[in-house]
Order: C-alpha cells, then structure tokens, then sequence
C-alpha cells in the first residue's frame, strides 16, 4: 500500500469516528433547564433520588403569571 492510500484510510476513519461522537450527543435544547433555581434543585434531587430511568419532558407554568417555574427536555417530543 502507498502512503497516499494509508493517509487517506486514515483520514476517513477520523471522519468515520466524528460523525459518529456528533451523532450520539443530544442537541443543546433537549437538555434546557429553566425555572426558579430552588424549585430546579428540588424537583432534580427527587428526579435523581427516585432511580427512575427514562426519557422525560417536564413544564411547570404558573397559572397565575403565565411564567415558567420549571422545564426539564420541554421542547422534547415524547411519546405519551
């Protein structure tokens, strides 16, 4: 084999390789956490602490104000 042929193995295995890490990284929106800081850090320890293992949207809104208090993957399409 040339040393052409072998740089250019090489090269698509890289390529090969980053499409694939890119591909298994979830979008930054699917991960977006808004809300009152308190209520976010207690509503994520009972998440944690429950061991429940499994893709999930939360949106809380005030019915008052209309304003969100807490949002876990809400822009996540789900199956109900």
């Amino acid at each position: 084999m040339t040393n052409t042929l072998r740089s250019s193995k090489k090269k698509h295995f890289f390529i090969v390789i980053f499409i694939v890490y890119i591909s298994c990284t979830p979008p930054r929106t699917l991960l977006y956490l808004e809300g009152n800081p308190e209520l976010k850090n207690k509503i994520n320890d009972i998440i944690e602490y429950s061991g429940i293992d499994l893709n999930m949207g939360i949106k809380i809104v005030s019915l008052r104000d209309n304003k969100t208090l807490y949002a876990y993957n809400s822009q996540k399409l789900l199956m109900p």
